[in-house]
Order: structure tokens, then sequence, then C-alpha cells
């Protein structure tokens, strides 16, 4: 996929008038736990091709949209998030 950014001259941050973060979360089990131990959140800065932060939560973290500190022009695409209208507007 990156090949393809690359041949229409967009292979670099500086090309991108916005910031492109991919996030999801998995959930981290104990050896021999019944269930989810901990959660991982993973937010990846596709545009600059790094990790914005990653966070480990207890198995009451759920996954939110406000885990990270977005900037203006952001362009999120979540895998699955829940989304709560009012704290987006924040």
């Amino acid at each position: 996929m990156d090949r393809g950014f690359v041949e229409r001259g967009l292979d670099t941050p500086r090309t991108f008038p916005f910031r492109l973060v991919l996030t999801d979360s998995t959930t981290i089990q104990e050896p021999g736990s019944p269930g989810t131990t901990w959660r991982l959140h993973a937010p990846w800065n596709w545009t600059e091709k790094r990790w914005e932060g990653l966070d480990l939560t207890d198995q009451h973290g759920g996954e939110s949209l406000t885990r990270l500190p977005w900037q203006r022009n952001d362009v999120v695409w979540s895998v699955y998030c829940q989304v709560k209208f009012p704290t987006l507007a924040k």
C-alpha cells in the first residue's frame, strides 16, 4: 500500500495536509486467565509512520477516541471504538 502513495508523490509527511491516525486496541490475557487481564490501545500515525503512544490499561479500560490529544486537521480511522459525540466535540 505504501508503494501506491510513493508513486503519487505522497511518501513524506510534508505532502499531507492532515495527520492520518489509525487506532485500535487488543486484549492481553495472563497465562491461565479466564478472561481479559489488560487492554493495549495502539494509535499508529500513518503520515509519519510511527506510534503515537501505547496505552496499557486494565480490563476496564474501554476503547475510546479520547485517549490521544488530537490536533486540528486530524483524520482518525478507528477499527472499533465507542464514539461518544459530546466527547468528540471538545
